[in-house]
């Protein structure tokens, strides 16, 4: 009796998924394969490539966890689309995909959250793990265009989290019993809860960020006057300067030149239609002439 093989590590997926994609994706030889030659294939790949102290893989186990790998990634997926119809403006991919992550896990057999992050980036965009709701029931021929054998209860997320209880019933007349019935209400009232979190949690999102903005912005202008005060409290101390009690000749011309700049800077904020910044540096000047300065006149 063979021993049960120890599970895939981050590396070991990353690698199986890349191997998949690669063979899969043969221009060649892809879609004119059966099953097992395609796995025989995966496998073959997939051990050249692996590194030397990793178990090795057989065809059906490579194949059994790449389905658990399809099953995750494209309920992922669909609960993407859930989130995207909401159109949250204003968020980040990360708040996205946060949201995302949390709808998901309102479905009992991914309440523990997804667990392939490693492998999200490079196989979300492939056709075989897309949500598959357009793709339900696509053709009758026993051998797919990717070899890959179906998997159970892979249905699509797009309408509710409970569609993998009830595709079992959907090719027949008979009802759901009452448990199963019971538990498809709950699952129902679940997804329509969640979705409501996920519009307030949106509308949160978006007053947050607005009212960060007028926080920066505020603030922004608080410095801004700040430094205004200050500059303004340093030129009008080197206005109010008595030159003559300037020993040092140089350092006497230094402030004489920097009184002359203060003074044509002044006049220039003065000139129309500034209105309101010649009220400001009118104030100022007259500031300046009631205490008694030698300033000149302009």
């Amino acid at each position: 009796m063979t021993s049960r093989s120890a599970g895939y590590s981050t590396n070991e997926d990353v690698l199986l998924c890349g191997v998949y994609l690669d063979v899969s994706q043969d221009p060649i030889i892809g879609k004119q394969q059966s099953s097992q030659r395609f796995w025989s294939r995966v496998a073959e790949a997939y051990e050249i490539a692996k590194n030397e102290f990793w178990e090795s893989r057989n065809p059906r186990s490579l194949q059994c966890r790449l389905q658990v790998i399809e099953k995750a990634i494209r309920k992922l997926n669909g609960c993407y689309q859930q989130v995207e119809n909401l159109h949250p403006s204003g968020a980040s991919e990360q708040d996205l995909l946060n949201q995302v992550k949390n709808l998901l896990m309102q479905d009992p057999s991914y309440k523990k959250g997804f667990k392939f992050d490693h492998v999200w980036s490079m196989m979300k965009d492939a056709e075989k793990f897309k949500d598959c709701s357009s793709r339900k029931n696509k053709s009758d021929n026993p051998t797919p265009d990717l070899p890959m054998v179906p998997s159970s209860n892979l249905s699509s997320f797009s309408i509710h989290l409970n569609e993998d209880i009830a595709i079992d019933y959907t090719s027949s007349d008979r009802p759901l019993g009452v448990k199963k019935a019971k538990l498809k209400k709950k699952l129902d009232e679940s997804f329509s809860s969640a979705l409501k979190c996920l519009h307030t949690d949106n509308e949160k999102l978006v007053e947050s960020l607005a009212n960060a903005t007028a926080e920066r912005e505020k603030g922004r202008l608080m410095k801004s006057r700040a430094l205004d005060l200050k500059e303004f409290k340093e030129e009008n101390k080197i206005l109010l300067l008595d030159l003559n009690s300037i020993s040092d000749p140089i350092a006497r011309e230094t402030f004489r030149q920097e009184k002359i700049r203060i003074s044509e800077k002044i006049a220039q904020r003065q000139q129309p239609p500034l209105s309101s910044a010649s009220n400001i540096y009118g104030q100022y000047l007259n500031d300046i002439a009631g205490s008694g300065s030698d300033l000149p006149e302009y």
